[in-house]
């Protein structure tokens, strides 16, 4: 994978889970996450298409082929997942604590409730960060083409899938309500509609790019 991020593999079996559009691919993600598993509990770090296909496929999951096949891309997507994480000696990336700019930040608001609406949306932001680098694998390889109907009957239907496609209810309702004017107000921010900055006075409560980076898959959302 060109992304040397370390991720959570059950994080990404979330996310993949979330995004699949039949309970049959949800099935095999869950086979083949088990495999990879069961691969870094007895050290025996191979994974390679082949290996997990022939162990998958002893379960009734996907084989080597369809992993490697176009509408095998959320499977090589695990498992290559699996493979960077046993790599990296099975660590995933540590929760991060507040920087010193942000305790700082933090010490600067008398106003206790707002102190802790500030450090909430500060943690958000991190969250969302981090999921974003989980959609960013997922969303590697957009096009599955499936294969439907019977050999004289063949369907080809196309399906596209770009990182909205792996948001969950609460997410989109959390990034909409991010940058509401209810928002705004009751925390006393406001917004650059240029910049996409959000202040609150002279502090920096969320850099440039935050807002308009939320509105724009609002938009699209809205579109769709």
């Amino acid at each position: 994978m060109g992304n040397d991020t370390i991720l959570d593999p059950e994080q990404v079996l979330q996310r993949l889970q979330a995004g699949a559009k039949s309970q049959r691919t949800r099935d095999s993600l869950d086979i083949i996450n088990q495999v990879c598993k069961e691969q870094f509990e007895r050290k025996s770090y191979d994974y390679s298409y082949s290996m997990i296909g022939t162990l998958s496929g002893g379960r009734g999951g996907p084989k080597a082929q369809p992993i490697r096949n176009a509408t095998g891309a959320v499977y090589r997507t695990l498992i290559d997942t699996w493979q960077k994480f046993a790599n990296a000696g099975g660590h995933a990336p540590p929760a991060q604590r507040p920087t010193n700019l942000e305790n700082d930040v933090l010490s600067l608001i008398s106003d206790s409730v707002a102190r802790i609406l500030v450090q909430k949306y500060i943690s958000e932001n991190k969250k969302l960060r981090n999921e974003n680098q989980v959609l960013k694998v997922a969303a590697k390889e957009k096009v599955v083409i499936n294969l439907s109907g019977k050999r004289d009957e063949a369907v080809f239907t196309v399906e596209t899938h770009g990182p909205i496609d792996f948001l969950l209810e609460q997410e989109i309702f959390a990034l909409r309500n991010a940058i509401s004017a209810e928002t705004m107000r009751r925390n006393g921010w406001v917004g650059d509609a240029d910049s996409g900055a959000v202040t609150k006075g002279p502090l920096t409560i969320f850099s440039p790019g935050f807002m308009t980076a939320i509105s724009k898959i609002v938009e699209r959302l809205d579109r769709e």
